[in-house]
């Protein structure tokens, strides 16, 4: 599901995750909109916004909602947040660490 998320996330903006207000409804709608638990998908949510900085949350809502995920464009986005490709590593190893506790507090049993 961790990746599952981590794709959710880099499709183009879904209906559902349109009308979210705040970054963990908008992950919540975009785990759920991709066919997974609703509860599972907000507990996954709301590690994920705990655990990361504002910018890497506003940097994953633009990459959300870019109309591609080419590289190009990733990196474009990467620059308005004042994201570094060094920032971006750390933040996918922030991302890897939660697998864990995905599995202990949100009861997924399969981080794919």
């Amino acid at each position: 599901m961790f990746r599952t998320v981590l794709t959710a996330m880099s499709l183009a903006a879904l209906p559902a995750a349109a009308l979210a207000v705040t970054p963990q409804e908008t992950l919540t709608a975009a785990c759920t909109e991709a066919g997974n638990d609703a509860e599972e998908c907000s507990c996954a949510a709301g590690l994920i916004t705990d655990e990361l900085t504002e910018a890497e949350v506003n940097f994953m809502m633009a990459a959300m909602e870019a109309e591609t995920n080419d590289p190009t464009t990733i990196m474009a986005l990467a620059a308005e947040h004042e994201m570094s490709m060094e920032a971006i590593v750390a933040m996918g190893q922030k991302m890897g660490s939660l697998e864990p506790a995905m599995r202990d507090e949100c009861g997924i049993e399969e981080v794919n």
